[in-house]
């Protein structure tokens, strides 16, 4: 009975000014620290890799005297969600360093390669002129 829909009471759409919620203030913007730049050396895998605490203090450096003036809850799925990726992130940094590290062997190995082949050349070049020399005397 379509025809008689316009006797029904028509619904109304809750808007958010009905209801009465506190919006939490935005917290503090805080300036973060600038990640230190690594210098790298010219023979890769030549340094060692610093101590996760050191880069720590380099990046988070200790503030005294802060003090929240209350307490921060964080959910818990929110935070193992987080922890989670912090430990995802630092195995993929492990992976990516041991690769680094592998690469900077093979590299290694085929600059002795090439050294070898180099000293070769030279030794049978060496020979060739001491050859030419004996037969055009």
């Amino acid at each position: 009975m379509a025809f008689l829909d316009f006797f029904k009471k028509k619904r109304k759409e809750p808007s958010f000014s009905e209801f009465d919620i506190d919006v939490p203030p935005a917290p503090p913007t805080e300036e973060f620290p600038d990640i230190p730049s690594f210098k790298q050396s010219k023979k890769l895998g030549s340094e060692p890799i610093e101590s996760e605490e050191k880069i720590a203090e380099e990046i988070i450096p200790e503030k005294e005297g802060v003090e929240l003036s209350q307490p921060i809850f964080v959910d818990i799925n929110l935070f193992r969600d987080t922890m989670d990726e912090i430990n995802l992130t630092k195995s993929i940094l492990k992976e990516n360093d041991d690769t680094l590290a592998r690469v900077s062997e093979f590299r290694q190995s085929q600059e002795k390669e090439f050294k070898k082949w180099q000293d070769s050349l030279l030794d049978i070049q060496k020979k060739l002129i001491f050859v030419d020399k004996g037969l055009f005397e």
